[in-house]
């Protein structure tokens, strides 16, 4: 709504003369005003009939009745209540919508909301809180994000409180919310810094307070906090309760956490990036990520001046430096393509918050959340681009500051000693891992610039000597080379620092612990309007808006000259440079040096060709490329006559200009569908995408991919992957078929290798689609399979499984599986150590792999034997299974068999005695002339010996009062009828054995008399014919009946009268 005077007013936000409306206030305003017109005039109940009816009638009506709500209790506290109970009335999202347009409000517009908006915004949290409204804690982390670290300003001191006071108030519901938790102690843990004047003592004392008890009462939860818990706790060591935290820290670490081990747990543990990020605020965060992502390294002036006025000019925001380098350390990663333009770097933007500090303790402070990650860096789950910055700062200072480098060597060289005593061998291993991650990931190509500069002086360089000996030893000719590309100490501040190398700060590489992250966000993604991006592994994480985009620079170095770039991005770089750095630092993908040399046959083709072929180097643009590529080839087809000696000459040309884009990776970091659209967007895919594509009868493009084939060994394997990556049909495989004659088996192996050697990643990209395109080929191919396993990582071994999973890949089956697993016994560990888990993978059944205990031996073979080992405690001990392992030759060296049979004594005992019995009674029951080793055919039945030394064994092991299975009635009689029938050398050998079964001898002995016994007496039942009549007593007397047995007269003899009883 307008005043009389024609400024614009706003219920929400507070607007100057020059402010527009705000699109965002428009909308609340339309919501209400619609609000408004319906529940005007009408009592409560009839209120709430109408509310829910008009919100059921669709998602635009629900919107716009909780927006309007929602702006009634933020513009007017009196109605606030009676808005916040019919909000919780006829929300049909859980507030899903509501929470939305706070958390936006607050991030994007908080600093121009209205005082009384902003005590609407506390009244309404504490009331999601009170309700247990899930979403609430993103409101609270939202508030958080703007309480403004290094401010004592009144406003931003009552938001603290205000916040804080509500964690007090509800602290049942805070100790539920993990996340809040610790984001709650990682805030306040940084204000109580800045809350140290005197009149702050109050909100001081309740912060610390908060702080201590949800440390000693939820400290594990805490731990999420990683090391800069540490850093956090070391500023406040000087409050009492502190110092008694600090000394259960150290000396009684299990009364914080039963799983506590102490600091050091702490300290090897790296701060998730929300953290970092949370002591900045929103329009902070934008303007450092604008800094990063579009201001020109030289043109920062105006931009830096805007900054340290707005948030850099009191004492106090001196705290706030740290809090900046921490969280560009940390959190804004920019990727090649911005560490290849002009863009300023990382490095400078810390140089210029390095120097222009005022404070000793903020300066110290700032050098040691530089230096942070460096003390307990682990390469495996530490990221580079954290150490990153410290090294290049050092670096690039040399010339134009000097004393920054000196500066910070020497802080680097103390608290390798000084950070803490008890874990100084931890800390010095942290910083020569750091260095050497450098050097391995070729951020520096030396450090000797550094550590042998000239004009340290004498003590300095000592110290750092005795620190990183390791790096200071060089060849005597190589300081002196190394030294003089470095600026010359007397020139200007103004000059161009000396150029970059492609090895040089040019480093984006995944993190190793963000397995389970979140979306890698990553500064100057491929747009016209770069926009700033957060790297891997944390959540929760905005990408800032660009509405916030204010001009601020830094006061360093004019800018790289473009051209120096250039020049250092194409030198060619070593073959074991690190890859991913090659990958992104050429921009260029046809070589500009290869026409003068092409000369000879560029004279074969035809003038329009050879026109065609001279302008794709002269272009830059890759469109442009892949349409003169297009029109070259239309050309081709519609020519009267293209015959081979035309198609080798262009290949030549074709294969030298692009000999330089067919040697990068193919595959794109990120792969997803526009990604992937993007890979396959070059010259060399237009030719295949026209080769699949055009009918060309006379086979022209046929022969010109034949031929760059024969001349480039990627041809082959980037023809599978257009195929793969473009989705095309079936039918166009046979272009790779037809690519090359001979044995394409062995084409696909060829290919595979020369993609292992080019990229990994794409090879594994490319396993589903061979093994389904070219199955006869590829499926149970040891040679391919071999080429897959000696490439991969475990990362790469868990992709490839989980397309097993999937049903995506199937790499062999039970035809053949054996036959590959046995080609695999040469190979490295790690090698089939990979080749078992794609058959565990397969759910391939063991009985078609199990022949392989026959020849496997404990010395030759032990990878094989323990994944068989493993695979057979999945099973359980069937008859076919008992004949592989009781037939397998068996020494006291070798335990494969008795340590499967003793786990099955104990799991399934009952099972094995049966089975076992089975065999030996088989055995033991067939004639000894017929009996045999099994031949080749099978493994047939063990010999009794065989059967017997592997239970001899076993007896060995078995504990007999926890383990049945000798004590089962079908071991013991299994034992004793192959003791009654073996010979006396038998008995004597297995003596020990048999001696189990001898009271089962007895019983038995005793059982089979019985038996004999009862035989006889049948045999006499039937011959006397025994007849059983029931008489039935109907007298009055209590007898029983009687039973009258009158025996069969004999047929010779004749039988006496049977005596009857009369008696009871």
């Amino acid at each position: 709504m307008a005043a009389d005077d024609g400024k614009i007013s706003s219920k929400i936000l507070c607007l100057t003369q020059v402010d527009f409306k705000d699109e965002f206030d428009e909308k609340f305003e339309k919501s209400y005003h619609y609000l408004m017109s319906i529940v005007n005039g009408l009592s409560e109940r009839e209120t709430h009939d109408a509310l829910n009816s008009h919100v059921s009638k669709g998602a635009q009506q629900h919107e716009d009745i909780c927006l309007g709500l929602l702006y009634s209790i933020l513009s007017d506290p009196p109605s606030a209540v009676k808005s916040y109970r019919d909000l919780t009335l006829v929300t049909r999202d859980v507030m899903n919508l509501v929470l939305t347009r706070l958390n936006q409000l607050l991030m994007e517009r908080y600093s121009k909301l209205q005082p009384v908006c902003r005590q609407q915004v506390i009244w309404l949290t504490k009331e999601l809180v009170k309700s247990n409204i899930l979403g609430a804690d993103s409101v609270c982390h939202s508030l958080m994000r703007n309480i403004q670290g290094g401010d004592i300003s009144t406003n931003n001191i009552l938001l603290a409180e205000q916040i804080l006071d509500i964690f007090i108030d509800e602290r049942l519901w805070v100790e539920k919310n993990a996340t809040i938790l610790a984001l709650s102690v990682y805030t306040y843990l940084r204000l109580i810094v800045d809350h140290m004047p005197s009149h702050l003592s109050a909100l001081r004392q309740k912060e610390t307070d908060y702080c201590v008890s949800m440390l000693r009462e939820k400290f594990m939860d805490c731990t999420m906090i990683g090391r800069d818990l540490v850093r956090l706790l070391q500023n406040v060591a000087r409050i009492p309760e502190f110092q008694a935290l600090w000394k259960d820290l150290i000396n009684n670490p299990q009364t914080l956490g039963e799983q506590f081990t102490g600091v050091a747990q702490l300290l090897t543990s790296k701060t998730p990036r929300r953290f970092l990020l949370s002591r900045l605020t929103p329009s902070m965060e934008n303007k450092i990520v604008f800094l990063l992502s579009k201001v020109r390294f030289g043109q920062q002036k105006r931009y830096q001046d805007w900054f340290q006025k707005q948030f850099l000019s009191t004492p106090e925001s001196q705290t706030l430096r740290f809090d900046l380098i921490r969280c560009i350390c940390g959190v804004i990663h920019p990727t090649n393509e911005v560490l290849c333009s002009d863009i300023i770097p990382r490095w400078a933007v810390i140089g210029w918050l390095l120097t222009t500090s005022t404070s000793n303790v903020a300066a110290s402070n700032a050098k040691l959340s530089l230096f942070y990650d460096w003390l307990f860096f682990q390469p495996n789950k530490d990221n580079i681009m954290n150490i990153e910055p410290a090294i290049l700062v050092m670096y690039h200072s040399i010339k134009q500051h000097p004393t920054v480098t000196v500066t910070l060597l020497d802080f680097l060289c103390r608290i390798v000693s000084n950070y803490s005593i008890p874990l100084q061998d931890l800390v010095r291993e942290g910083v020569r891992q750091s260095l050497r991650a450098i050097l391995e990931k070729r951020v520096l190509p030396s450090l000797l610039p550094l550590f042998e500069y000239p004009k340290l002086d004498r003590e300095l360089r000592a110290t750092i000597r005795e620190n990183f000996a390791e790096f200071c030893y060089t060849n005597p000719e190589a300081p002196l080379t190394i030294v003089e590309s470095l600026p010359s100490p007397d020139s200007g501040l103004d000059s161009d620092p000396p150029p970059i190398s492609p090895r040089m700060g040019h480093v984006v590489v995944d993190d190793p612990d963000d397995s389970d992250s979140d979306d890698i966000m990553e500064l100057g993604e491929r747009s016209e309007s770069i926009t700033a991006r957060f790297s891997d592994d944390d959540d929760d994480i905005l990408p800032p808006s660009s509405s916030d985009e204010k001009c601020f620079e830094l006061n360093e170095p004019k800018s790289l000259k473009k051209e120096k770039r250039e020049k250092t991005v194409l030198n060619d770089p070593p073959e074991n440079m690190f890859r991913p750095i090659t990958m992104a630092m050429t921009p260029a993908t046809i070589s500009m040096t290869s026409i003068a040399d092409l000369t000879e046959h560029l004279d074969l083709l035809p003038p329009e060709i050879q026109q065609f072929v001279r302008s794709l180097p002269a272009e830059k643009d890759n469109e442009m490329q892949c349409e003169i590529m297009e029109k070259m080839l239309e050309h081709i087809i519609q020519m009267d006559m293209f015959d081979v000696s035309m198609a080798t000459a262009l290949s030549v040309c074709l294969c030298s200009m692009l000999k330089e884009m067919m040697a990068q990776p193919a595959l794109p970091e990120d792969i997803g569908e526009e990604s992937i659209a993007d890979a396959i967007g070059k010259p060399l895919f237009v030719l295949f995408r026209n080769l699949c594509q055009i009918d060309d009868d006379n086979h022209r493009l046929q022969t010109l991919v034949s031929e760059m084939y024969s001349r480039v060994k990627s041809v082959g394997y980037l023809l599978v992957f257009y195929l793969t990556a473009s989705k095309s049909d079936d039918d166009y495989f046979q272009y790779y078929t037809n690519v090359s004659d001979g044995d394409l088996e062995a084409r696909i192996v060829t290919d595979m290798t020369h993609c292992s050697e080019a990229d990994v990643r794409l090879l594994c990209y490319l396993a589903p689609t061979l093994y389904t395109q070219f199955e006869d080929e590829c499926l149970g191919n040891s040679d391919l399979l071999r080429v897959y396993v000696e490439s991969i990582d475990s990362s790469q071994l868990q992709d490839l499984i989980f397309q097993v999973m999937l049903g995506n890949l199937t790499m062999f089956d039970k035809d053949n599986v054996i036959e590959a697993v046995a080609q695999s016994l040469t190979w490295e560990t790690f090698e089939q150590f990979c080749v078992w888990q794609l058959v565990t993978a397969h759910q391939i059944d063991i009985d078609y792999v199990l022949p392989l205990a026959l020849k496997l031996k404990t010395k030759l073979h032990p990878e094989a034997l323990a994944n068989l080992l493993l695979m057979l405690k999945a099973e359980k001990p069937s008859t076919d299974i008992l004949k592989h392992i009781y037939a397998r030759s068996c020494t006291d060296t070798d335990k494969f068999s008795t340590s499967i049979l003793h786990y099955w004594s104990k799991e399934y005992d009952m099972q094995l005695a049966e089975n076992t019995k089975s065999l030996l009674l088989k055995f033991n029951t067939t004639p000894r002339r017929r009996q045999r080793i099994p031949g080749n055919k099978g493994p047939g039945l063990p010999t009794v010996q065989q059967i017997l030394t592997h239970l001899n064994l076993l007896r060995q092991t078995c504990n007999y009062k926890k383990d049945t299975f000798f004590s089962q009635d079908a071991t013991l009689e299994g034992l004793y009828q192959v003791q009654l029938n073996s010979s006396d050398g038998i008995k004597n050998r297995f003596s020990d054995l048999f001696a189990l079964c001898d009271d089962y001898t007895e019983s038995s002995r005793k059982t089979r008399t019985a038996r004999k016994l009862g035989t006889s007496a049948a045999r006499v039942a039937k011959k006397t014919a025994v007849a059983v009549i029931e008489i039935l007593s109907d007298s009055d007397s209590d007898d029983d009946d009687e039973l009258i047995v009158i025996p069969a007269k004999k047929r010779k003899k004749a039988s006496s009268s049977p005596n009857v009883s009369d008696s009871d």
